[in-house]
Order: C-alpha cells, then sequence, then structure tokens
C-alpha cells in the first residue's frame, strides 16, 4: 500500500476539496480499523488483502458488496462502519467509454477487484474467462457467474479470440 498512487490522484482530481486523503498502512484489518477510528475519518479506500474481509465490520453493506463479496469503500456512520464497492462502476464506466459492443472478454485475477469486474461484466451482458494462478479462485468466480475458468499459465490459447482484457493483478 505505501506505492499507491491514490493520495495523488485523490489530490489531483479533488484540489479544492476540504478533506484530505491519506494512507493507513497497517498488517492487519483489526490495526487498520483502530487507526481509522481513533483518527476520526469519515470514509477510507479499502484496498488488497482486505477488501474481502472488511464486510464483516460493516453494519450495513450495499447490494453491490452484498453480490460481489467484496467492498472498496468504507464510510463512518455515527460509529458504525458502511461498506459500498465503487470497482464495479469504474469497469462499467471505462467498458461503456470504449463505444466498442464486446461479446466475450478475458478476467485476469481473482481477488476483491476482480470479483468487482465479474460483477460488471455480468451487468453488461458480456461473457468471461477469468484466468488466475490459483484454480480455486477462478472456479469460485466463474461458477457464481456461470461462466468459465482456465489457469493463467494458459491464457495465450484464448487471447486472440478476446478484444477486452481486464487485468485486475
Amino acid at each position: 500500500i505505501s506505492l499507491s498512487l491514490s493520495p495523488a490522484l485523490f489530490r489531483a482530481a479533488y484540489n479544492e476539496s476540504p478533506f484530505t486523503y491519506s494512507l493507513i498502512d497497517c498488517n492487519s484489518i483489526d490495526e487498520a480499523l483502530d487507526h481509522f477510528f481513533s483518527g476520526n475519518f469519515e470514509g477510507a479506500n479499502v484496498t488488497s488483502p482486505f477488501k474481502e474481509y472488511i464486510i464483516k465490520y460493516c453494519k450495513f453493506s450495499d447490494l453491490s458488496v452484498n453480490e460481489i463479496g467484496a467492498a472498496n469503500l468504507i464510510l463512518n456512520h455515527n460509529g458504525a462502519l458502511h461498506c459500498f464497492n465503487t470497482d464495479y462502476m469504474g469497469v462499467m464506466d471505462s467498458v461503456l467509454s470504449t463505444g466498442d459492443k464486446f461479446d466475450s472478454a478475458i478476467l485476469i485475477g481473482a481477488g476483491g477487484a476482480a470479483k468487482a469486474a465479474a460483477y460488471a461484466l455480468k451487468k453488461l451482458n458480456i461473457r468471461f474467462i477469468t484466468a488466475n494462478r490459483t484454480a480455486e479462485s477462478a472456479q469460485m468466480i466463474a461458477n457464481q457467474y456461470n461462466e468459465e475458468w482456465i489457469r493463467l499459465e494458459s491464457i495465450r490459447e484464448i487471447l486472440d479470440s478476446n478484444k477486452l482484457i481486464i487485468y485486475t493483478i
């Protein structure tokens, strides 16, 4: 997380904002949450490896979080955490902004960001194949959305048949 570009991106996009953006670089989710609450933060981005684990700490999860199984945004609502997933919106907006029609895609990765991308692809009615180093993780996403999966080392076999590749590793 120490290499994250998020603080610089936030400052560039919201230069006039009264809010600040800082990293909470901790070894555990409990340590991060202690820092979050003691620092009186109103909200935070959640990144790997905590996107899937943060949900159990939240009093409220929006529908996308429940479907995806991962959150990338938490808000402090009077001491209770509320979590959301905006990753899938970014994927949808990116795909739609191309103006192209995609029938299929390759989804590389199987963590929280990949789960959000899979959700976005399904909402866009784009079939996909999940490619990942760990077969079990790829299978879980594929099974959830009734799609296919392959091991990452086999990806060359399908590259030419897909114009859309979403890389989440």
